[in-house]
């Protein structure tokens, strides 16, 4: 598996702006520096995640592929191997995270099969209630081998990805979570992937940084 590579990149207020105002451009500035070649999903492709940091003027993007031109992106303040951890490692995982979930469907089992055939099965998302973000996003942890030390979780207030034009913005919530690794290849394959919808927009990257054994 290719070793993935994370930049951290000072941007001007002017295109730091433009992205907290428009996440589709964004989208558009972090492969402006990728070849034009890779196909229908070039995000994808190249494994490409990023996250804005509006207070601090800075853009975190992480990639696969070496970027031609990382430059174009703003000033380059650090680029480093993104190592993956280990099984038992104890980590710090901060994330940008959609915060929309689907609710069960009220439909009576024996016609789910029948409504499905014509796609008017699925819920539409709604956004998870302020008491239960701090669970919902302990089982999505969970659920990619990361188990959290419950007292040290904490969820931000709920804010808004805006897209361009009259399109609805993604909500979302900045999360912090220590714990520990319990299955490392799960882990590895999202910190590739990213968590939850919205990668194209700044969501989704798992910033990983280990715990010192000092800490413990």
């Amino acid at each position: 598996m290719t070793a993935l590579t994370r930049y951290v990149v000072e941007v001007s207020p002017a295109v730091r702006d433009t992205l907290v105002d428009n996440r589709e451009r964004g989208h558009v500035h972090v492969l402006s520096p990728f070849p034009r070649d890779l196909g229908d999903c070039p995000r994808s492709r190249a494994d490409v995640l990023w996250h804005l940091d509006p207070p601090a003027s800075t853009l975190v993007m992480q990639s696969s592929l070496p970027p031609e031109r990382p430059e174009v992106l703003g000033r380059i303040l650090e680029s480093t191997s993104s190592e993956s951890p280990g099984e038992g490692d104890r980590i710090t995982v901060r994330l940008a995270i959609n915060c929309q979930k689907t609710p069960p469907s009220n439909t009576p089992v024996e016609l789910r099969e029948d409504l499905k055939q014509g796609k008017a099965y699925r819920s539409r998302l709604v956004i998870v209630p302020e008491e239960d973000r701090t669970s919902w996003i302990t089982k999505r942890f969970a659920a990619i081998g990361f188990e959290v030390e419950g007292d040290s979780i904490s969820v931000g207030p709920l804010q808004t990805a805006r897209l361009k034009g009259r399109r609805r913005g993604i909500p979302y919530v900045e999360v912090s979570a220590t714990g520990t690794v319990r299955d490392a290849q799960v882990f590895s394959q999202r910190q590739r992937e990213g968590l939850g919808k919205g990668k194209n927009y700044g969501l989704g990257l798992l910033r990983v940084s280990p715990v010192s054994s000092d800490s413990l």
